[in-house]
């Protein structure tokens, strides 16, 4: 059965191709992806093989969800290839002799309807799109928007087939060049993540911990250009890190646990994003009153800068990397977790301790042996463990402390239930909590 479909027809090089639209329900009847005709793929390499493979995983968590329950559901064109089949395009005024205006004749020469017969049409880029979307239409992912996706209609830009070369050709361009959004995008314009809308209220809503007044294109307390800071770098942070600190945070409340988009879809209520707020801002706002090392950088008192702390000679220069204060966090709350020490007694305790890089104690935990940061999620967990038995390390229990043990050990090649003939346990380090 032939498509009939309105269409918008553009050139880009030697490639013509027509802008249409299908509702889903044909869409996913007339449209296959690709990788079901292998005829044609049979000769790429094996690398460019593999990116036919839709990632099921990625459809059913993400995609899937999202469309099943958003009701500002949207995405962008699918490019559809007529292969072995015959498309024909109708102009509106050179076919059915449309009496128009003169100013828009010549315009609306590349507009009319075109006619799809015969062959087959396969997906040549979005078929984590289309498999989504056959997801959902059939029960395997439900969500509130589920019967309403079969009459949602989805932007399509059809190409003929011209040779495999050429198709070949462009199906890897269209890929090599995408690129995806950065972390850091995906926090300043997210409006359904919970965790990225109380991240940015902590840096832009003027009375938050972390509002400067600077102009877009100045480094304020948080850098939201970069993942890491450079040496000489005037921020305190990254929006990336502030971002997975607010988690920390927050899901130490069993209520804020699934706050992301990934787990909720749609954007948190009003009343719980307050409340979210100030949560994270009443713990950073205590921070930065009470925690030598931040305190300063607010007050300025110690008349040093940001960059001055973040040298590893400095007595709290692992709090001045973004990994060391993500770990930082994580191990304070942990703290909190495990012991009934309010925030402000664990403060108490963290003043009376040294956070630099130098410490030989954080060295193969989040430090390497030339001096640089581990980077690395088991690096920050470890970090974090270590960080909970510095602040807490007399109100643990045998086993945890034993846990930490283990850990500091193994870092340096140990493994404190099979020590070899001459090999010692290393020792945690002595805390004295001098309040």
């Amino acid at each position: 059965m032939a498509i009939v479909s309105p269409a918008l027809r553009g050139k880009m090089g030697n490639t013509v191709y027509f802008l249409s639209k299908m509702v889903v329900r044909e869409f996913l009847q007339g449209v296959s992806p690709a990788e079901a005709y292998k005829e044609w793929w049979k000769d790429l390499p094996p690398h460019e093989r593999m990116q036919r493979d839709a990632n099921l995983k990625r459809v059913k968590d993400q995609i899937a969800p999202y469309l099943a329950n958003s009701p500002d559901r949207f995405f962008g064109s699918i490019i559809v290839l007529v292969y072995d089949g015959e498309l024909i395009f109708e102009s509106l005024v050179k076919d059915f002799k449309m009496n128009l205006p003169r100013a828009y004749k010549s315009q609306a020469e590349d507009i009319g309807f075109i006619t799809i017969d015969g062959g087959k049409l396969l997906v040549l880029d979005g078929q984590h799109r289309w498999y989504g979307l056959k997801s959902v239409m059939q029960g395997e992912v439900e969500g509130t928007e589920s019967e309403k996706i079969a009459n949602d209609e989805v932007s399509v830009i059809f190409i003929n087939h011209e040779s495999d070369e050429k198709t070949r050709r462009i199906f890897n361009k269209v890929n090599r060049y995408a690129k995806s959004t950065s972390r850091g995008d995906n926090i300043l314009t997210s409006e359904d993540d919970g965790f990225a809308i109380v991240t940015r209220r902590l840096v832009y809503d003027e009375d938050a911990p972390f509002y400067s007044d600077v102009k877009l294109s100045e480094e304020g307390l948080v850098s939201w250009r970069n993942n890491t800071l450079s040496a000489r770098s005037g921020s305190f942070t990254t929006l990336s890190a502030l971002y997975e600190m607010t988690q920390t945070i927050l899901k130490k409340e069993e209520r804020f646990r699934e706050f992301s988009e990934k787990d909720t879809i749609n954007r948190p209520s009003a009343e719980e994003l307050t409340e979210a707020g100030n949560i994270v801002n009443n713990f950073w706002n205590t921070l930065f009153s009470k925690f030598t090392p931040f305190k300063d950088v607010k007050d300025k008192e110690s008349g040093e800068t940001v960059s001055d702390m973040r040298k590893e000679s400095h007595k709290y220069s692992l709090l001045f990397k973004p990994a060391g204060q993500i770990a930082f966090i994580e191990g304070l709350v942990g703290a909190m977790k495990k012991s009934t020490l309010s925030l402000d007694k664990l403060i108490e305790r963290a003043n009376t301790l040294t956070w630099s890089m130098n410490d030989p104690h954080w060295v193969n935990i989040i430090i390497n042996l030339n001096k640089s940061i581990i980077a690395s999620p088991d690096a920050r967990e470890r970090a974090a463990s270590l960080t909970t038995y510095l602040l807490i390390g007399d109100k643990m229990k045998k086993q945890e402390i034993r846990d930490v043990e283990k850990m500091f050990n193994a870092v340096s090649g140990f493994d404190i239930d099979n020590l070899e003939p001459g090999e010692k346990q290393l020792q945690l380090p002595v805390v004295k909590y001098v309040l």
